[in-house]
């Protein structure tokens, strides 16, 4: 959830409202700025923040019962690698195009950690080795990848 205090209590905007407004946003580049398989980059916008924990899952809420804001909340290392794998097969199920996209974008949200665990770093290594695999199978270029990534993470800010 993206919690914002305001004087009457909160706003909260869902996970997977934030995606459908990220994708909403995607929709009216020109088609001239949107990358090639535009169809399954839209989708992968869409949808990126689905396979979060389900919301009614308690560390969503405060000790005190307020939302908690998605940055404030914490898992395990073991939980963070399960989720973050979940999300990359879920996407490649859908398309891999989308898997690489979603394998891309765990990328940006671990690999700069100093302290990720070694869990994590294993699986980031595999996925940059998948990808470069992928890319190879669907004929396309780390260059095209990253412009749609590019896409993705702009309209996910925005949202």
């Amino acid at each position: 959830m993206i919690v914002t205090s305001v004087e009457s209590g909160w706003e909260v905007v869902f996970q997977r409202s934030h995606g459908l407004l990220a994708g909403q946003i995607a929709e009216r580049f020109r088609d001239d700025l949107k990358p090639d398989l535009w169809v399954e980059t839209l989708d992968t916008i869409c949808s990126h923040d689905d396979n979060k924990e389900a919301f009614d899952a308690k560390h969503y809420i405060t000790d005190l019962g307020a939302p908690k804001d998605f940055t404030l909340v914490s898992f395990s290392d073991r939980k963070r690698v399960e989720e973050a794998r979940r999300r990359i097969t879920d996407c490649h199920r859908t398309h891999r195009w989308c898997g690489l996209l979603m394998s891309r974008h765990v990328e940006h949200l671990y690999g700069g950690e100093e302290e990720v665990s070694d869990e994590m770093r294993e699986l980031l290594d595999s996925e940059q080795d998948r990808r470069k695999s992928v890319l190879r199978s669907l004929k396309r270029k780390i260059a095209d990848l990253e412009s749609a990534y590019k896409v993705l993470q702009w309209c996910d800010r925005c949202s």
